[in-house]
């Protein structure tokens, strides 16, 4: 059955977020806010949304603000990254500067645990909280 003719609970959950990503953009927001886009998604989805997001950064020129844990996935994406702990920016600079020359331990850990995320997410959720 085509998907276009199924009720919103026989949509799978990458089929809803696709249409509710394709409902947004419809309406040009400015930004696109993103939160937690490649979060608990397949690998194969998240191939997909990745780049949807840098060609809408490119050929639409729609600013994209991304809120993620995912940091080293988001971040060939963006241009400035601002680190949060505890709803505070504790550093932020180029996307470059962040990666390779942070001065922050909550960044680093950021960074350090980026695999265990993906892998064990609540063991590195209580690793950057400690």
């Amino acid at each position: 059955m085509h998907s276009l003719k199924l009720r919103p609970s026989e949509l799978s959950a990458s089929q809803a977020q696709r249409a509710l990503i394709t409902m947004t953009l419809l309406h040009r927001p400015t930004p696109l806010i993103a939160d937690e886009a490649n979060r608990a998604q397949r690998m194969n989805t998240q191939s997909e949304l990745l780049p949807l997001f840098s060609n809408l950064d490119r050929e639409l020129w729609m600013p994209i603000l991304f809120d993620s844990h995912g940091l080293l996935a988001i971040a060939p994406l963006c241009h400035r990254i601002a680190i949060l702990k505890e709803d505070e920016v504790v550093e932020s600079g180029s996307t470059e500067t962040i990666l390779h020359s942070h001065e922050h331990q909550y960044t680093h850990k950021l960074i350090e645990y980026f695999p265990r995320i993906l892998q064990e997410p609540e063991v590195a959720e209580r690793s950057l909280t400690n």
